[in-house]
């Protein structure tokens, strides 16, 4: 009995496996008409074997077809002018940008335009299913299908300006006598196969702009408002277009353009494969590397604290990097260097919080926040007398720094440095429950956790901690202006 109830157990699940494969039909058309558009940028594809289903007719295609290679045509006819001509003409590379911008300008107008006379009932899903198209010379429904609207209206003018650079800047990177001066480029029919490879990455790349937007595998928001993933593909493009121009000036960058040239052509595979992160996590994590490693911040909660701690930090790098005394400059620097360390974001959104919130009427039930909590008065002095403590000890240490005994005093400063972090780390262990790694339990932790003990030990730990702190901006003042002191009387 066993036996047969596990091969009937067994032929049930090889029939399930036949019968409900991992893609039916309906998701295979599916799949395919997404994969179509994430492959050539955006275009909708919309074909099948079986005649019961609805296709798009071949018009659509046609037109999709004909805003893809726009590009591709249009610069053809710009190189083979810009060829004719001895050097490298850079007004013809503007002209073109300039033409693409207001090419697109006018596809999004009369998109916008014709969307307003059609009918409700000729509205249609992105697909275009389910609706009937007159036919190819009806280009109200045309332009509805085939370009997407913006969501936001400014980037009606702001991703034409895009789509114009992006364009210009890629027409000159691409010109065969730019790619010419690589070895690989030199035989004709190399040149141009590259030029016309080239060219379809960069229609695949801007298609998003002008039409319809591609599905990218690679996403940070599940929502995007502003539409600035749009951006990723022109972005990478552009990069690669910039650092070819740079190849032109100096010759040290010519084996990272031979690398860049050869990789542009396999761009669509790599945002086809989410290779490639999205334009706004990039910059994001860039931000919170240079804020992190460059000017020793913490790293960020949301994108508006980062560029908040980024502007602030930026700020007072100018603001203490064109000061030539090296005593002046580094006390403002550890000056702001402590400012920046007390979460400075929280405060001000607080402050600005607490202002917009009392400048409204508030109901009688509901109690005002208390959004300065954390920058109490105790704080503030605490800040002030830390930052005072800074100046005076960057003074102090420029009028001491051409000392005889300058060595002698910085042995001392380092025996002071290292017995007070000594004192500061035992204070610290009287409050836990064990010491030496947990092989010797501590007999002051239950005497100090409450009462007057506590708070004394607490005290003297602040005060050899700080202490500690300042004694060794005393060290590096002292090194970094004798260096200094040292270099301007050799020069």
């Amino acid at each position: 009995m066993k036996r047969n109830e596990d091969k009937l157990n067994q032929r049930v699940m090889e029939n399930s496996a036949e019968t409900s494969p991992l893609l039916n039909d309906y998701k295979k058309d599916y799949f395919f008409q997404r994969f179509s558009q994430t492959v050539f940028g955006g275009p909708i594809v919309k074909t099948s074997r079986d005649a019961s289903k609805t296709t798009l007719p071949y018009y659509l295609h046609l037109y999709q077809f004909i805003v893809f290679i726009l590009p591709l045509v249009l610069s053809a006819v710009f190189t083979a002018i810009t060829e004719t001509q001895s050097g490298i003409n850079y007004w013809m590379s503007i002209a073109f940008g300039c033409i693409m911008t207001v090419i697109m300008i006018i596809i999004q107008i009369s998109r916008k335009y014709s969307a307003k006379k059609l009918n409700p009932s000729e509205n249609f899903v992105d697909d275009g299913l389910g609706t009937e198209f007159e036919g190819c010379c009806s280009l109200r429904q045309v332009l509805n299908f085939v370009v997407n609207e913006k969501k936001w209206p400014p980037n009606v003018v702001f991703h034409s300006v895009i789509y114009g650079i992006a364009n210009g800047v890629v027409f000159l990177y691409l010109l065969p006598s730019t790619s010419s001066r690589l070895a690989a480029f030199h035989s004709k029919t190399a040149s141009i196969s590259y030029f016309i490879i080239s060219w379809i990455t960069s229609c695949i790349g801007l298609y998003g702009l002008i039409a319809k937007p591609p599905s990218e595998p690679c996403q940070f928001k599940t929502t995007d408002q502003y539409e600035v993933l749009l951006l990723t593909r022109p972005f990478y493009m552009c990069t690669f277009a910039v650092v070819g121009i740079l190849a032109m000036f100096y010759s040290s960058l010519h084996g990272i353009d031979f690398i860049m040239r050869v990789l542009f052509p396999c761009l669509p595979i790599f945002w086809t494969l989410g290779m490639l992160p999205p334009v706004e996590c990039l910059f994001a994590w860039l931000g919170e590397q240079v804020l992190v490693h460059l000017f020793g911040g913490s790293p960020m909660a949301n994108s508006q604290r980062l560029l908040l701690m980024l502007s602030l930090s930026c700020g007072s790098w100018l603001v203490v990097y064109p000061i030539e005394t090296q005593a002046v400059s580094l006390g403002l620097g550890a000056c702001f260097g402590f400012l920046l360390s007390t979460d400075v974001s929280t405060g001000l959104g607080r402050i600005i919080g607490c202002f917009s919130i009392t400048s409204k009427k508030q109901d009688g039930n509901r109690s005002r926040p208390k959004t300065t909590a954390s920058y109490s008065c105790s704080k503030i002095f605490y800040f002030l007398v830390v930052i005072i403590a800074t100046a005076l000890i960057s003074s102090l240490t420029s009028i001491f720094v051409i000392d005889k005994n300058r060595e002698s005093l910085l042995d001392i400063i380092g025996y002071i440095i290292i017995s007070s972090l000594v004192i500061e780390r035992i204070f610290g262990n009287c409050f836990t429950s064990y010491l030496l790694f947990g092989l010797i339990k501590n007999p002051l932790c239950v005497k100090l956790r409450g009462g007057k003990g506590k708070t004394i030990a607490m005290f003297i730990r602040k005060i050899f901690a700080n202490c500690s702190k300042l004694l060794c901006l005393c060290h590096l003042y002292f090194v970094l202006c004798y260096d200094a002191a040292v270099a301007s009387k050799s020069n």
